[in-house]
């Protein structure tokens, strides 16, 4: 018998997006793999890393969860592709969301003895997309305090974490974005502003990072995903908002910690990527 995870409904795949980012990677995977609930599923996609990247990942997740895409492969493109390659797993592939033998067709009631769940999920397995950068590196509890957020909200549709700094690990970077009256992506925050439990409410975001950004895969499906116009900077904001027009909710999380080091956006490596023109 599989052991039941926390939040058993919701059935959670991590698509992995990674460039040249072998610096960072050994941590981010090893968050990854020691979350406390853990996912069901991992899908990695590399896009023409010239370091060792591809290979790190292989070794942790299995060469044959890491697809090779091409070196000017935007972030979405390459979400969309691992989310295409990903299957999407019911109860027929997870024996804890299967229905017990115990069930007595007379009384309309399940024999507890006859199965060791101490309790069943309802209805169908909600599936999730759980987007990771190279250069993310998730906390031990981070996926359990996402899925907390998401199972208290039917409406939920994104859940987003809180961003800290990759060296200076009390530095608040991101709880949640909006838009400044200029037109800028705008986190509220103060330059360098460490974390005191500040802004720990979870609540109603415009938008949330894709570094660590919790998206229920129908709903990314429904919207088309990203916008490859966008290949790497704001496509988190554009994404979301799309998500609000529809009638869905975006909500932070700020109990899920992720460091982030912001390689592209800080310069530590090359952006490679094109958007599409047309």
């Amino acid at each position: 018998m599989s052991s039941t995870p926390e939040f058993p409904r919701h059935v959670v795949t991590a698509v992995l997006v990674t460039h040249d980012g072998a610096r960072w990677l050994p941590d981010a995977l090893a968050g990854l793999l020691a979350q406390e609930r853990p996912v069901q599923n991992v899908v990695a996609a590399d896009t023409g890393s010239a370091d060792d990247s591809a290979q790190l990942v292989a070794d942790a997740v299995g060469a044959d969860r890491v697809l090779h895409l091409a070196r000017r492969t935007g972030f979405g493109a390459a979400v969309e592709e691992a989310a295409r390659t990903a299957p999407v797993l019911g109860p027929e592939d997870l024996p804890y969301l299967k229905r017990p033998s115990g069930w007595d067709p007379v009384s309309r009631t399940w024999n507890d003895e006859a199965y060791d769940l101490p309790e069943l999920p309802h209805g169908e397995p909600v599936q999730w997309l759980w987007l990771l950068h190279d250069d993310c590196a998730p906390e031990p509890d981070a996926l359990a305090e996402l899925l907390r957020v998401a199972d208290s909200d039917a409406y939920a549709a994104v859940v987003g974490p809180k961003l800290r700094g990759w060296y200076d690990r009390k530095q608040l970077l991101e709880v949640g974005v909006s838009i400044a009256r200029s037109g800028r992506r705008w986190t509220g925050l103060d330059r360098r502003e460490q974390d005191q439990g500040q802004h720990d409410q979870v609540r109603s975001v415009l938008s949330v990072s894709t570094a660590g950004m919790l998206v229920r895969r129908d709903v990314f499906e429904e919207l088309g995903g990203f916008d490859r116009r966008l290949p790497l900077m704001r496509d988190d904001v554009d994404l979301c908002w799309r998500a609000h027009a529809a009638g869905h909710r975006v909500l932070v999380a700020p109990d899920a910690v992720l460091r982030h080091a912001e390689a592209a956006a800080r310069e530590r490596r090359t952006v490679d990527c094109a958007g599409r023109t047309a």
